[in-house]
């Protein structure tokens, strides 16, 4: 049985937890974007880095 992912909502109200079998991505987890918006960004697409 193939089944489609659906999207959980994350509450914030007390004794609320994420259902069985769920994955939460969001940025405080490892598949979170690293950069925050607004922010100067240390690394550049294309940019060289090299190791001190």
């Amino acid at each position: 049985m193939n089944q489609q992912p659906r999207r959980v909502q994350l509450k914030r109200v007390k004794g609320w937890r994420m259902p069985e079998n769920t994955v939460k991505v969001d940025r405080t987890t490892k598949w979170g974007n690293p950069f925050a918006p607004g922010r100067e960004n240390l690394f550049i697409p294309g940019r060289m880095v090299e190791n001190e």
